[in-house]
């Protein structure tokens, strides 16, 4: 039995009288609603059990804690989320669900698209090139090629206000213009025709233009031959739609069987002619024809074709008459 001095004992009575406070409060502090607090340990098992039991009851009482891999497919019924599809399910309904979200796609794609399309009743289409110029690139460095083209191109471009014509575009040689596609205001400028106004001109402004072309190609001499160079052109007049396309460098262009015909007259004339279709032709009918084979076109079927006959006139006649036709 250990023997506790009176002091010691006296000193001791009176720390347990003034912890006693204190010694509740800890108390408070040890104890929860629940019970006595958990040690760190315990408290990391206890949370380790609570999950798995989250895990394990799929959800059930708490549907926004699901975290398996089909949660964003159970939150769309059409099983994409935002436009993608989760191909979690059977490969056979994921091919679905894909060919349906390109089909919708290709739908947006055209609505967009129509938007900024016309459809044009009658348009004349003149396509061009030069004769031997896939055999002057051979010959020459690209730099004269280019400074050839510079100069021929600048001389056709400022025919192009003259006689109220569109370029559509130029590949290589080929020099593409289009009649009747847009209009010109007192300014200069011009816009798209809306759809279902025809220019009664069409064909007259291209002819007219084609004409301008051959006179202005004279005056160009080829690198290889220092000789005039010779064009081929060829025209077809009917229907088009014209619009812009692609979302880089977008661009106005034409579209439609008259413009493969017109490619069709111009691959198979005759240098330093103009060969027309017989619809172009029917609209042209104070000029001088000259009838030329027929062209097999699509499904077996023959186009007459006619090549115009060059008249010599004076410059003044001439001149009267672009005036009263143009201005």
């Amino acid at each position: 039995m250990t023997v506790v001095p009176v002091e010691m004992a006296a000193a001791g009575v009176r720390g347990k009288a003034g912890g006693g406070a204190r010694s509740r409060a800890r108390s408070r502090r040890c104890f929860t609603a629940e019970g006595p607090a958990s040690s760190p340990q315990q408290r990391a098992n206890q949370g380790a059990n609570q999950n798995a039991q989250a895990s394990d009851d799929g959800g059930d009482g708490g549907g926004d804690m699901t975290m398996g891999p089909n949660a964003d497919r159970d939150s769309h019924p059409n099983g994409d989320d935002g436009g993608k599809v989760n191909c979690s399910g059977s490969s056979s309904s994921c091919r679905r669900s894909e060919w349906r979200q390109l089909v919708m796609q290709q739908q947006l794609d055209a609505i967009k698209v129509s938007h900024l399309a016309t459809r044009h009743k009658m348009v004349t289409i003149l396509f061009s090139d030069c004769v031997g110029f896939t055999a002057m690139c051979k010959k020459v460095p690209p730099l004269t090629v280019m400074h050839f083209l510079n100069e021929l191109y600048q001389k056709l471009d400022a025919l192009l206000d003259i006689y109220k014509v569109y370029k559509v575009e130029t590949i290589g040689d080929c020099y593409v213009v289009a009649g009747g596609l847009v209009r010109y205001d007192s300014d200069g400028y011009c816009s798209v025709l809306p759809e279902g106004e025809v220019d009664e001109l069409h064909a007259v402004r291209v002819m007219e233009f084609g004409k301008a072309m051959l006179r202005a190609s004279k005056e160009v001499a080829l690198p290889t031959t220092n000789q005039p160079v010779q064009m081929r052109l060829g025209l077809h007049s009917g229907p088009a739609m014209s619009g812009v396309v692609g979302s880089k460098m977008p661009r106005f262009t034409v579209f439609g069987e008259t413009v493969e015909l017109a490619h069709r007259m111009e691959s198979s004339g005759v240098p330093d002619r103009i060969h027309v279709s017989g619809a172009t032709r029917e609209l042209l009918r104070k000029e001088t024809w000259e009838q030329t084979e027929a062209l097999l076109v699509d499904d077996g079927k023959r186009m007459d074709t006619y090549l115009w006959v060059e008249e010599q006139e004076e410059d003044v006649l001439y001149k009267q008459r672009v005036m009263a036709v143009y201005l």
